[in-house]
């Protein structure tokens, strides 16, 4: 009898676990049953709202149609598809079309070509847009004019129209910070000398030191739009900015003007950023500079010079360096 009471007790264990369980179930589903009736749970009120599905489909739709044009090939098409994501749905997809167009340039036809350009100079002027849009807009027509100037269809006197539309955005402080870097840097990349003055006074004033889309874009700018006449700006800059990324391009567009005042700078504020090699990647392709710097012993930059040569790293330069170094050694009416 004592087997049959062992297996009597174990039924019941079991019997009790196995009740237990179904209760714990039935109140887990009674509560999903209650979650999903009722109105006040926020995730079901966006969800379960017709309009709520329907704009998640047509969400859908859009992003599903715009990857199959962006990922898809070059068809007769294509350009029409294009126009339309540039001009309706998200800033983000708007600014992707129009890089995927402009990588299209030279699959398109004159009148694509045009009819792109139309689009770009309508985008650039419609301020009150996405600041994203109008910027991209900005920076795809300054490319796409460059290349319709390789190609003999459009003159420097188009451009300029456009131009000085951009150069009025540059200085105006009811445009997004945004709008007015990208015009900044296409007045540079266009070549609309009319801007220079502008982008000087910019540089020159200490409060935009700090501000990476008036200084960043200005010293790019002013360095090809006037070379070497720019070093004063971009020093000014160079020398007053606390912000690293204005810091790197000041000091990108020293390594540009490539002369011996600019050398030195470089050299003088090479550690002001620990972090930065902005200064060592300006400096390393400078080696003409440096070594003329050094063949004149009474240039008042040669300090600098000699220090420079610690940043001449690529092959071939320490060869050349090295006899100058020795040749200053050697010279006896030296300090």
């Amino acid at each position: 009898m004592q087997p049959q009471n062992n297996w009597d007790k174990r039924d019941a264990i079991i019997l009790l676990k196995a009740t237990c369980c179904w209760l714990c179930l039935m109140a887990i589903l009674s509560g999903c049953a209650r979650s999903a009736k009722s109105p006040n749970t926020a995730s079901n009120a966006v969800f379960h709202t017709p309009t709520a599905l329907v704009m998640r489909k047509d969400s859908d739709v859009v992003t599903a149609s715009f990857h199959a044009w962006a990922m898809g090939t070059w068809e007769t098409n294509s350009f029409g598809s294009g126009l339309r994501f540039a001009k309706e749905g998200a800033a983000r997809t708007r600014a992707l079309a129009l890089e995927k167009l402009f990588s299209k340039r030279r699959s398109m036809s004159e009148a694509e070509l045009r009819e792109f350009r139309r689009l770009l100079a309508e985008q650039i002027r419609a301020t009150s847009d996405d600041p994203y849009v109008v910027a991209a807009s900005i920076r795809t027509l300054a490319g796409l004019l460059d290349y319709l100037k390789t190609r003999g269809l459009a003159s420097q006197t188009d451009i300029a129209a456009d131009g000085e539309l951009l150069v009025t955005y540059m200085s105006n402080d009811a445009l997004d910070l945004q709008v007015r870097g990208a015009a900044i840097r296409a007045v540079g990349d266009l070549g609309i000398t009319t801007g220079r003055k502008t982008i000087e006074d910019m540089l020159s004033d200490a409060a935009n030191a700090n501000t990476p889309e008036i200084a960043r874009n200005g010293c790019l700018a002013l360095v090809k739009l006037v070379n070497e006449e720019s070093l004063t700006p971009i020093l000014g800059v160079f020398g007053k900015t606390s912000d690293s990324s204005v810091f790197g391009t000041a000091a990108f567009s020293l390594g540009q003007i490539n002369k011996a005042a600019a050398m030195s700078a470089l050299v003088e504020n090479a550690r002001r950023f620990p972090d930065s090699e902005s200064c060592d990647a300006a400096l390393v392709n400078m080696d003409t500079v440096v070594l003329e710097t050094l063949n004149h012993p009474d240039n008042p930059v040669v300090i600098n010079a000699i220090q420079a040569t610690e940043h001449l790293w690529k092959d071939g330069q320490r060869e050349k360096y090295v006899p100058a170094l020795q040749g200053l050694l050697a010279n006896n009416s030296l300090a």
